[in-house]
């Protein structure tokens, strides 16, 4: 997996469209095709990842994950207000799958943390990373039905957050990213209207246009 992944993202024009390639390496590698990801946990533990949620609470850092070559790997998730909601705990595993599979290791390890102390760059990585593994183009292209803005109506925005198990802020900067959507209001209209519903009063993950 990290040498496809690897591949896919060398040469990228952006940190973002390295994510992108990476997402979409892994997923085809595991033939996850364009279907959700329904046990992020379970799909971890089988390729070596072992998981971990201790419970201890912070404020800020929601992420620990390490490996070591020839060795293990683990994530542990850690309790903050993002991390308490389903799609928060599958997005920060996401975020931390993305950094094992395309951080180089150093005297043969490699470890990340998901914090406003992070390396802008692995964490703008591994954000495009987790919002591509989690919800892939294709599905944005089935949802929207192959029209623009086809998936910004209530109805298809919830049915794509429900069937993935996402936050609206990761689908809707997905549905801009990909350009299913038409203009940066709409995104924003789509963040406004469902993310403090879904309880994703954080800023967005996968950033602006890639």
């Amino acid at each position: 997996l990290r040498d496809e992944a690897a591949d896919a993202s060398r040469g990228a024009e952006s940190v973002e469209r390295a994510g992108q390639g990476g997402a979409r390496a892994a997923r085809r590698l595991l033939a996850l095709d364009g279907e959700p990801v329904a046990d992020l946990g379970a799909l971890l533990a089988k390729i070596g990842v072992s998981v971990a949620q201790p419970g201890i609470v912070t404020s800020d850092e929601r992420m620990v994950v390490g490996m070591r070559a020839g060795g293990g790997a683990a994530a542990i998730v850690l309790e903050t207000v993002r991390t308490k909601s389903a799609w928060g705990r599958r997005f920060e595993l996401a975020r931390g799958l993305g950094h094992l599979l395309l951080d180089p290791l150093r005297d043969g390890a490699a470890g990340a943390a998901s914090s406003r102390f992070a390396r802008a760059r692995r964490r703008r990585r591994s954000g495009a990373f987790a919002a591509e593994f989690l919800l892939p183009g294709s599905a944005l292209a089935e949802a929207s039905g192959g029209v623009v803005d086809g998936a910004a109506t209530p109805t298809e925005f919830v049915r794509l957050l429900q069937r993935y198990g996402v936050g609206a802020r990761t689908a809707a900067h997905q549905l801009w990213n990909h350009r299913w959507l038409s203009s940066a209001d709409l995104r924003d209209g789509l963040i406004d209207s469902f993310a403090a519903e879904c309880g994703d009063g954080e800023a967005g993950e996968g950033g602006g246009r890639s």
